[in-house]
């Protein structure tokens, strides 16, 4: 099992979180709710292992395990969902196999490897997201991507963001 430290390359990271929704109830344990609620509370993420995020709430030692919650991996629908109420959003994505086995059509391929970049998921469809890539428009279909829903393809749903002003 990998585990590691977010601080031990970039220092905790700052995470948007639907608190009300999510974490009122939370008692320990791996939370896995895919419910999604508007942003309301920010969080820090401050370590990971395969299965789950490790995220300090702000709330105190005496809520979660000792202020703390684990937030299963994988499952970060909510920030796709909310990309579609409020434009384009940048996620993390394992593309070392892209550079040379993409060459159009939707990718499917579950084997991608680690986390190594990050681009911009602009749309969606039942089947699949649309996702810009910075690698020019020679690569894929004219600079895009599109990739397979459902399976987690490539860790697309594990680390999303988008601004909220």
């Amino acid at each position: 099992m990998r585990n590691g430290f977010l601080s031990t390359k970039v220092g905790p990271i700052s995470v948007l979180v639907a608190a009300k929704l999510w974490f009122d109830n939370y008692v320990g344990g791996v939370y896995n709710n895919t419910n999604c609620g508007p942003i309301d509370h920010a969080v820090l993420a401050v370590g990971y292992t395969d299965e789950y995020f490790i995220v300090k709430n702000s709330w105190g030692p005496e809520w979660g395990e000792n202020g703390f919650i684990r937030i299963a991996r994988g499952n970060n629908i909510c920030s796709i969902n909310n990309a579609a109420k409020v434009g384009p959003i940048s996620v993390l994505v394992a593309a070392k196999l892209w550079t040379d086995n993409y060459m159009g059509g939707v990718y499917n391929n579950t084997n991608c490897g680690r986390i190594d970049h990050a681009v911009l998921a602009v749309g969606y469809t039942d089947e699949y997201f649309i996702v810009k890539n910075s690698w020019g428009t020679q690569w894929g279909e004219n600079g895009y991507i599109r990739i397979a829903r459902g399976n987690n393809i490539c860790s697309i749903n594990n680390a999303g963001v988008y601004p909220v002003l």
